[in-house]
């Protein structure tokens, strides 16, 4: 007798569709939940709340460690020290499956230490008066680390004094037309789905409307 392993997987996945389908699998799931059992039976992994942040800690360790040798120090010293949990996991509602979903967002604790402006049109010190200081040569940029994440380009060379690092030293200088992409942002989240995030059902991503917040959640199981 040949067994028709396609038939049977299609009216498998047909009935995992179904709403009574669904409506078994949550119950299984919660059921797994409520009885703490960690591993359903096709091999899926069941993670509580608390191991999403510690999903998300590890995220962060990824990213920390791919920006090793490739930023400035101080930018990476900003990663070190801002990045982090941004709140405990929102409760996103039920998927398709009727499972409950959770969302866990990651950012940086203070935006403002993201900025930084452009060339200034006249020569300054730290610890100058702020009031003499307002013309520059541009509007500066939001998101000093994603822009070394995502490159940038541009055909307008402007000229002016730069203040490195907040030092003493003076700089007269232009800006750079180009940079190119490190890309250590994409390639953690990609490190991260391929190894602990598809391990335990999770997802990280880049969330559409914010270029340095980054979300986890979990996968369908």
């Amino acid at each position: 007798m040949r067994i028709n392993m396609s038939s049977i997987m299609d009216k498998v996945n047909a009935y995992a569709d179904s709403k009574s389908g669904a409506e078994k699998k949550s119950n299984c799931i919660n059921e797994y939940v409520q009885n703490g059992v960690r591993t359903t039976k096709s091999g899926g992994t069941i993670i509580t709340l608390d191991e999403m942040v510690e999903l998300a800690d590890f995220l962060i360790f990824k990213i920390i460690v791919n920006t090793s040798g490739i930023i400035p120090g101080d930018v990476r010293n900003l990663i070190i020290e801002d990045l982090c949990v941004m709140q405990s996991p929102i409760y996103m509602g039920k998927n398709e499956n009727g499972i409950d979903m959770y969302e866990l967002g990651i950012g940086f604790k203070n935006p403002a230490r993201l900025r930084r402006a452009s060339l200034s049109t006249r020569p300054y010190y730290q610890g100058t008066d702020p009031s003499i200081m307002t013309s520059f040569t541009g509007n500066g940029i939001d998101n000093i680390v994603s822009l070394f994440d995502t490159g940038y380009s541009t055909d307008v060379r402007k000229f002016g004094y730069w203040n490195p690092y907040e030092t003493d030293t003076i700089v007269h200088t232009a800006n750079r037309l180009s940079r190119e992409p490190l890309g250590f942002i994409e390639s953690s989240i990609i490190e991260f789905n391929n190894s602990i995030g598809k391990r335990y059902g999770c997802t990280a991503y880049i969330s559409a409307d914010d270029d340095y917040y980054f979300r986890i959640l979990p996968s369908p199981f």
